[in-house]
């Protein structure tokens, strides 16, 4: 007998499967009009606030193939990651997955361009990965929002390194195996608290940004075939056991491939 496939093998079969050729027009439609959203809100003019000019001292120097949006200058891949989506979350404008409770958008599609920069991606693999990203994000996201989750931690923050993680490995062509690994290490860096509001401090920027990079990192390292485990989500001692969300796990695999949660 087959040994069932644990849920990070589902969505690893499931985004190797987006084609963008079979893809319905609305589901193309939303993807685009997600990702113009995105490059807006990364374009918005934030230059000037100093958690952003802080982020610039930090990467500026570090020379690359990857675009800082508005800045004219190309960094490392996930410095450039990490800038970008910064950027695009300081607008507070980024678009929001109300059943998910996440922006996925702020963090999936910086991802996704500064990879296809690097490695010269066509449009259709881009939108393929953008919709891998958004998909999976959201779906985990559902689960945990259906969950007790405690207060302090930040959705958009915990799901982040998820997302991306899914969406470089869909860019990168990973296989499989190589995919799910990716999204295993991304959840050892999931993450964020809420505690910057009694401040004002505005971490949450950075969480986004922090998260985007942790996520193609892993993937980056998944590609070179070191194995994670494969049940990273659902095993007693996994995510959804550290975010009280293991009796949540159906959702994320719910209507798999049918409903599009873009």
């Amino acid at each position: 007998m087959k040994e069932k496939e644990t849920i990070l093998e589902q969505l690893a079969d499931f985004t190797a499967g987006i084609d963008c050729g079979s893809l319905p027009e609305n589901v193309k439609r939303k993807i685009v009009l997600c990702m113009m959203d995105a490059l807006e809100c990364c374009l918005s003019g934030n230059a000037g606030d100093p958690r952003l000019e802080a982020v610039w001292e930090y990467v500026k120097r570090r020379e690359g193939n990857a675009s800082a949006y508005a800045r004219g200058k190309k960094l490392r891949c996930g410095d450039a990651v990490f800038y970008n989506t910064v950027a695009g979350a300081i607008s507070s404008r980024n678009d929001i997955s109300k059943s998910g409770s996440c922006h996925a958008g702020s963090v999936v599609v910086p991802v996704v361009l500064a990879l296809a920069e690097v490695e010269g991606s066509s449009g259709e693999k881009v939108m393929e990965a953008v919709l891998a990203g958004y998909e999976t994000m959201i779906r985990l996201g559902i689960a945990l929002r259906a969950s007790a989750m405690p207060k302090a931690f930040r959705s958009t923050a915990v799901l982040a390194p998820f997302g991306a993680a899914f969406a470089a490995a869909k860019l990168l062509g990973l296989s499989k195996e190589q995919t799910v690994s990716a999204a295993s290490f991304a959840c050892h860096s999931a993450g964020g608290l809420n505690n910057w509001v009694s401040e004002g401090t505005g971490e949450d920027v950075l969480q986004n940004g922090w998260g985007a990079r942790n996520g193609v990192e892993a993937a980056l390292l998944a590609a070179t075939g070191l194995p994670a485990a494969k049940s990273a989500l659902e095993d007693q001692d996994g995510f959804l056991a550290a975010f009280s969300a293991a009796e949540q796990r159906e959702r994320i695999t719910e209507r798999l491939g049918e409903a599009w949660h873009i």
